[in-house]
């Protein structure tokens, strides 16, 4: 087994490469916060999706409130006898004030306001309702009522998710592009620092292999070390906007969150970066090799 030959030079290398491992620290601070932001949001559509397949809501809005409580009360002991519905429950006065307060200001809701009477309706998995029977008959109830069934909402955010996916993906696929670009511009800047050196142990018999994988090791460090730093980073500013998000009382933006499993994907970038240094490293130092020969 032959042992490793160290012969670049820290002085040279530090003069060629020394801002890289914080241009990498900013690669994978962006590239952490684009993965955060995709995988929170992964997580985040499919608790609002699955929440709201199976939930129906009905509105009733009447002005008069003695005719409105007689028609959500008719209206409730019709769905009781629907089959198919798990459970027919009317939002109450201060759960409904808890909906409008982000929105209305809580001192802004006051008794006279015309509150709408809404109806939460839980249908049992795997039943099929017929919709379009349920809200006929509901009109003849309250020619005011509407059923909702939430479908326009969620195409909408469906296609709200696919953009956002698509473009916190293709940001982390730019900022694996350019993290490449760096590295060879950092390896060829070190190379041509070290030309004299590496001209020497050709002389002296050195395999292509063996300088290859000295620079794999220089910038495999290089690559870990500005990812540990990008990373640390990324925490600090994740847990901040988590801290600002958790204080928006009654926002979507509250369902918001990244599992610890997910997280650790994100940790894992570091060994990413330091991964991708080291196997672009050593295709451009044997490349220029063979340019050298």
């Amino acid at each position: 087994m032959t042992s490793r030959v160290v012969f670049l030079s820290d002085s040279q290398d530090r003069a060629a490469t020394s801002l890289l491992p914080w241009v990498m620290a900013v690669m994978v601070y962006l590239c952490a916060l684009a993965l955060a932001g995709s995988l929170s949001l992964q997580g985040s559509l499919t608790a609002w999706t699955s929440d709201l397949t199976h939930r129906l809501t009905v509105q009733i809005t009447v002005a008069d409130p003695v005719e409105r409580e007689k028609q959500t009360e008719a209206a409730l002991s019709y769905l009781a006898s629907v089959p198919g519905l798990e459970s027919a429950e009317r939002i109450d006065g201060d759960a409904m004030k808890d909906l409008l307060a982000p929105w209305l200001g809580r001192d802004n809701i006051t008794n006279d306001l015309p509150i709408p009477s809404l109806i939460d309706i839980v249908v049992e998995k795997n039943k099929t309702i017929n919709l379009t029977a349920v809200q006929a008959r509901l009109r003849t109830i309250s020619p005011q009522a509407v059923l909702d069934d939430h479908q326009q909402w969620l195409g909408d955010l469906m296609e709200l998710s696919v953009v956002l996916q698509s473009t916190f993906w293709g940001i982390v696929l730019l900022v694996v592009l350019a993290t490449i670009c760096i590295v060879i511009f950092g390896t060829k800047a070190g190379m041509a620092e070290h030309r004299d050196t590496i001209e020497i142990m050709h002389l002296m018999g050195a395999h292509d292999t063996m300088i290859a994988t000295e620079f794999q090791r220089r910038f495999m460090h290089h690559g870990f070390k500005g990812g540990l730093i990008g990373v640390v980073i990324a925490a600090i500013t994740l847990f901040a906007l988590a801290k600002l998000i958790t204080q928006i009382e009654g926002s979507v933006l509250t369902t918001v969150s990244l599992s610890w499993i997910k997280a650790m994907a994100i940790l894992l970038l570091p060994f990413a970066a330091a991964v991708f240094s080291a196997i672009t490293a050593r295709w451009t130092v044997m490349r220029e090799l063979q340019r050298m020969l």
